[in-house]
């Protein structure tokens, strides 16, 4: 029999392609296969390269081997479920994207920390704002989105008040994509969405306006779904994708939390050189995944002046009472 080393190699890549089992499944005069795509163990052992002609290897492989979705004991002839083919081109897309990319992105968020407006004199800035026209691009016509204010005193507001503030008379922060003082649109694809962004704990209420984006194209798509999220798979998908855009979007360089009342906010630095390469290059604005809300998706239009448009007038929003709670 081969080596406890070859067996634990041979049972991790046999686990690693495994995410059900018959017992795992809804049961209707039999197992109906929702999860994963139904293979026998043994298929899928040989799939992993697992040696036919030995059977001791075989047995010791499968020797206390359990489910890894339910834990139940599983037999060489079991079925099991196996990752969808779908699902292993967008891992190995993902895995070759950040060890091309991973460390080199940190690298150069620590360069920005030091250099903010020095970003194109690293070698990952220059990689993006030559390579940024090849990312995906998003073209949005007629669609639905939200924006919220919180409640400070007891004036109701109307459309006016919902727009984008004028910098010459407001103190605009700066954002995830807009540096201190620039008067950018930040939408939600939801109502839930749009308030998460700026209630704190505790506050329920905000002030809501639902907006008409009309005709915009050269939008810059940094929305891209894996294939465990429970939406549909964009037409962004991860084996399409530049490997820097793949770097930046499934390793955590766009979307990390911040603390919006520090005023040092260094997870910023790298979202905000991406949206000033998108404008350089001529993009409108950027779609990208909420980072408050779980599966929703946030706009933000660079122009003020933005087609744009209100439909209705401002409304309150309770999210107790729309069965959503705050998962702060």
């Amino acid at each position: 029999m081969d080596g406890a080393e070859d067996v634990e190699d041979y049972r991790g890549r046999l686990l690693s392609t495994i995410v059900s089992c018959q017992s795992c499944q809804p049961w209707e005069n039999g197992p109906v296969w929702v999860i994963g795509k139904p293979i026998e163990l043994e298929e899928a052992m040989d799939n992993c390269g697992v040696p036919l002609d030995n059977q001791d290897l075989r047995e010791a492989i499968l020797s206390d081997l359990v489910c890894p979705g339910c834990g139940d004991s599983l037999s060489e002839h079991h079925d099991v479920g196996v990752k969808f083919d779908f699902e292993i081109a967008h891992e190995r897309a993902v895995d070759r994207a950040k060890e091309e990319f991973g460390e080199r992105l940190w690298e150069f968020s620590r360069f920005l920390e030091k250099y903010p407006m020095l970003g194109a004199n690293h070698e990952v800035g220059s990689l993006i704002l030559k390579g940024i026209q090849s990312f995906p691009k998003a073209c949005l016509e007629g669609s639905t989105w939200f924006r919220a204010r919180r409640i400070e005193n007891g004036r109701e507001l109307d459309v006016e008040d919902m727009r984008v503030p004028d910098p010459e008379r407001v103190a605009i922060p700066p954002g995830r994509f807009n540096h201190l003082g620039q008067a950018h649109w930040y939408l939600a694809s939801s109502e839930h969405a749009a308030a998460r962004e700026v209630l704190d704990k505790g506050e329920a209420i905000v002030w809501m306006q639902r907006w008409t984006v009309e005709r915009l194209d050269s939008i810059l798509d940094l929305v891209v779904f894996g294939p465990d999220d429970p939406e549909p798979v964009t037409d962004a998908r991860a084996e399409d994708l530049p490997l820097l855009a793949t770097a930046m979007i499934f390793g955590d360089h766009l979307n990390r939390d911040v603390d919006r009342r520090a005023g040092w906010r260094p997870e910023y630095f790298i979202p905000v050189y991406v949206a000033d390469a998108a404008k350089h290059a001529g993009f409108k604005g950027i779609r990208f995944t909420s980072t408050r809300s779980y599966m929703d998706v946030n706009l933000v239009l660079f122009s003020s002046d933005a087609p744009v448009k209100a439909d209705g007038r401002p409304f309150t929003y309770n999210v107790k009472a729309y069965g959503r709670e705050f998962p702060f």
